[in-house]
């Protein structure tokens, strides 16, 4: 189903709205960067849906984000939020349990999935272009070195160490 996007522009007295069609670029996407575990997903927030997705291991999903309610778009103080869970085959689709909250206003690392078994799936939002992601996955992602932290620090430590500085 293609994506529109809307912006709006004031030019003295007029206004011009212009329309664009934006499948390649949708405003959020779902990652499950697992080998072995399906997700479960569905809107929270103001505008709530009851209707979950699978996501399977290793694709994606594109979201197009909250639509209006009656014609009436949610406060932009809303930040978008998806409801996520691990998929467990041989329990009821209405099961209400295992849902965990993550908004996609903030690029960060977020709380952890728990597995059974006490594994856990790594989640974090990501930006990529114009589309925000929430990437879950099983191992924790890497982690650029911290200034000072990188492979010339280790130098200068190691060669002041020998004398050689």
């Amino acid at each position: 189903e293609p994506l529109v996007r809307a912006s709006v522009v004031a030019k003295g007295c007029t206004i011009f709205i212009a329309l664009c069609e934006s499948s390649h670029a949708p405003p959020y996407s779902v990652e499950n960067r697992c080998a072995r575990v399906s997700l479960q997903l569905r809107q929270a927030g103001p505008v709530a849906s009851s209707l979950v997705e699978l996501v399977a291991p290793m694709t994606w999903v594109n979201k197009a984000g909250p639509a209006p309610r009656g014609g009436v778009a949610p406060p932009a103080s809303a930040p978008f939020c998806l409801l996520v869970r691990v998929h467990r085959p041989h329990a009821p689709a209405n099961s209400r349990g295992g849902w965990r909250e993550y908004p996609l206003a903030d690029i960060k690392e977020l709380p952890s999935l728990e597995l059974p078994g006490g594994r856990k799936l790594y989640v974090a939002v990501r930006q990529h272009g114009s589309t925000r992601a929430l990437v879950v996955a099983e191992d924790p992602p890497l982690r650029r070195p911290r200034r000072g932290h990188g492979m010339r620090a280790w130098l200068d430590k190691t060669f002041s160490r020998l004398g050689l500085v």
